[in-house]
């Protein structure tokens, strides 16, 4: 069978399950109509929560995510030779969960991990590889909800707290030759034993800095139904971030501490389609996050480029207490990297990500 063939029978069967499944949640739930109103629910209209993480319903939920990403940076400088796209791949694994304390007040907390590393030896040597836990909790207050309108307003403010290890390969690399260069080894089993030693040593603290970054995000948020198939969210937010790295120096045994602050003014505008009303239980939701950044190292904070991301998902809207679906966004403009021979830069970066994404609403 020819690829074109196969796309078109693997379509087929992915539309027929999606029937399936719709009659199967048609007959679970009886002939009752669908509810009007609910903690998600506006006007007919059950809203999907999208990937900027702030949304107008205050819901008792639990949720995982998982996701893949891959940033790239084309035509990136290196001394003496020509310049390399270094590529850039990441896990991404989250948990949420929400608790409606009240009408009008809401807790939500999530814990998150994410790896990433260089994806071929340019890549791994430039990039180096990064772990990283962190966890989130606020709360949010419903200010406005009007039935007539089909409208919701809400305030959300959290406190996140993340834990980083930042992998330089090329610190470590530049150890290794600096040493053979002051007493070159007479023999390979020598170079061998010297790795060794030197993997024993302080190096390789050299190459891992640890980091700790605090932050704080407020957002005010808005959803509109347009009716049982459409309906509209908006978020427009403000986030603080202080990040504190400790790098150690060989060459003086000691611990280099380095922080830096940063601010990001931001705000996500989605807009969704529901065709469950017609039958068929598929929702398509398409987001855009643009966003203004500010970061200060200790000479002022300095304007970044503002980045764009955009967000295409497909969920399963079959069943009103049930979020299931995948995505796909990118980001662009994102700042060129400062190449290894310390003037020129690299091409504007790109990011690409991907997401699995299961939350049970009660």
């Amino acid at each position: 069978m020819s690829v074109p063939g196969m796309r078109a029978g693997l379509l087929r069967i992915a539309w027929r399950l999606c029937l399936l499944l719709g009659t199967v949640s048609n007959r679970a739930g009886g002939d009752e109509p669908a509810p009007r109103w609910g903690d998600r629910t506006l006007g007919g209209r059950t809203f999907i929560a999208g990937t900027s993480g702030q949304s107008a319903f205050l819901t008792t939920h639990a949720g995982i995510r998982q996701g893949i990403f891959v940033y790239t940076v084309p035509s990136f400088p290196v001394a003496g030779l020509e310049p390399v796209d270094v590529r850039v791949a990441g896990l991404v694994e989250e948990i949420d969960v929400g608790v409606k304390v009240a009408d009008v007040l809401g807790l939500f907390a999530s814990a998150e991990g994410r790896a990433i590393s260089g994806i071929d030896a340019p890549s791994i040597v430039i990039g180096g590889a990064t772990t990283r836990i962190g966890g989130r909790f606020g709360l949010a207050f419903r200010v406005f909800r009007h039935k007539r309108t089909a409208t919701q307003l809400s305030l959300r403010s959290s406190l996140g707290y993340a834990l980083g290890w930042d992998l330089d390969v090329r610190r470590l690399i530049g150890q290794v030759l600096d040493d053979a260069r002051e007493s070159p080894p007479q023999s390979p089993d020598e170079l061998e034993q010297r790795i060794r030693d030197l993997l024993r040593s302080d190096a390789l603290r050299v190459a891992l800095t640890p980091s700790r970054e605090l932050s704080y995000i407020g957002a005010l948020t808005l959803a509109q139904a347009l009716g049982p198939v459409f309906g509209i969210q908006v978020a427009i937010g403000h986030e603080q971030r202080r990040l504190r790295a400790e790098r150690y120096r060989l060459d003086t045994r000691e611990v280099e501490v380095a922080s830096e602050r940063g601010r990001v003014l931001f705000a996500a505008i989605s807009a969704e389609a529901d065709l469950e009303p017609a039958g068929v239980p598929i929702a398509f939701q398409l987001e855009y996050l643009p966003s203004e950044e500010w970061n200060d190292a200790g000479q002022g904070f300095l304007a970044q480029p503002s980045k764009h991301t955009v967000t295409a998902g497909l969920y399963y809207s079959g069943r009103r207490n049930l979020q299931l679906g995948v995505l796909a966004a990118t980001t662009r403009n994102l700042k060129p990297v400062q190449g290894l021979d310390g003037e020129r830069r690299s091409g504007r970066p790109h990011l690409m990500f991907g997401e699995l994404s299961m939350r049970y609403v009660w």
